[in-house]
């Protein structure tokens, strides 16, 4: 999807007609990446294309064990004691422009208690204005989060401006 494509996507009438005939996409920068964030230190590093200057926003999915176990929930499992004070996760995201050369470094603290209009499984640790082109993002896990020791948490880095009008 081109720039042209994504503002005619946001337009009232075409918009609607386009999302409809499936012309209109979120931009999806990462693809099946997984990572344990039971365990501190490095968790990801991946090359991806931008394929249009937009705000990006990197997303912790809680994935389902199986059909039959309870569905996972961030506000549970980051936010177990009553009073916490200190971040409940604390993710440091490296993102380098292979073209300019230019490293911006990101501090994430996620803190409690969750918002209330958070679903319960999808988490927006942070967001990031990239210009098109290709990049390596390198995400660090400051401190274990044992709850999810072993558990499959799907990271996205989805592209904010396109999708229905």
């Amino acid at each position: 999807m081109n720039t042209l494509t994504a503002a005619l996507c946001k337009k009232p009438v075409i918009g609607v007609a386009m999302w409809l005939m499936t012309l209109c996409a979120t931009n999806q920068a990462l693809h099946e990446k997984y990572v344990d964030l039971g365990s501190s230190g490095a968790l990801l590093s991946e090359t991806f294309e931008a394929p249009m200057d937009e705000q990006y926003s990197l997303i912790f999915w809680l994935r389902q064990e199986s059909a039959d176990s309870a569905a996972p929930n961030w506000s549970n499992t980051l936010c177990s004691t009553s009073a916490q004070v200190a971040p409940a996760l604390s993710i440091s995201a490296r993102v380098t422009s292979i073209a300019k050369g230019v490293t911006t470094l990101y501090s994430l603290p996620i803190a409690c208690p969750r918002p209330t209009h958070e679903d319960g499984w999808t988490l927006v640790v942070g967001s990031f204005k990239l210009e098109a082109g290709r990049y390596r993002v390198e995400l660090v896990n400051g401190s274990a989060l044992l709850p999810l020791k072993g558990k499959r948490v799907q990271v996205l880095l989805r592209g904010e401006g396109v999708g229905f009008p």
